[in-house]
């Protein structure tokens, strides 16, 4: 606080020096020269403080970076991970609209998934899980996922 009083003061005495000095100064042919050198010299008395501040700040930018890169990172993460749970539930829902509609009743869905590098979603393989009483429909449900969707299906009867 005291470094800005001190700056505001010098300042202030420049420019009541430069107000008296252009006042002082005849009119004529160097009344042009004398406003430029009184404005470099006010602009020198506002910048000269400026330049001593400004080294005297710490700029820690590898901090701030690191900072910047890890919650870079960190919402990439998040991304990532909401990215792959809606694909999930989308590929859940699709199954079960597609079994509904042959009269399947699902009990359980599991769907086993990679994220790559190139943030691309694999699906691996869909685990099914029927009622006891569905036993017949089986190998039916499994042609059915694997034709429509192309994913490697595995049913199960019970709870799973």
């Amino acid at each position: 606080m005291m470094a800005i009083k001190q700056w505001t003061l010098a300042v202030t005495f420049s420019a009541i020096a430069c107000t008296i000095l252009e006042t002082l100064s005849p009119n004529g042919k160097f009344e042009k020269i004398i406003r430029l050198v009184l404005g470099a010299f006010m602009l020198c008395a506002v910048l000269f403080p400026l330049k001593t501040t400004i080294r005297s700040i710490n700029f820690n930018l590898d901090k701030n970076n690191s900072s910047i890169d890890s919650t870079k990172n960190n919402l990439k993460n998040k991304i990532n991970d909401e990215t792959q749970v809606n694909a999930e539930e989308n590929v859940k829902k699709m199954i079960v609209k597609t079994l509904k509609e042959k009269n399947i009743e699902v009990k359980k869905i599991n769907v086993f998934m990679d994220m790559k590098e190139d943030n691309c979603i694999s699906i691996n393989k869909v685990e099914i899980h029927l009622n006891e009483n569905d036993k017949e429909k089986k190998e039916e449900v499994i042609k059915l996922i694997e034709k429509t969707f192309g994913i490697k299906t595995v049913v199960s009867l019970g709870s799973g």
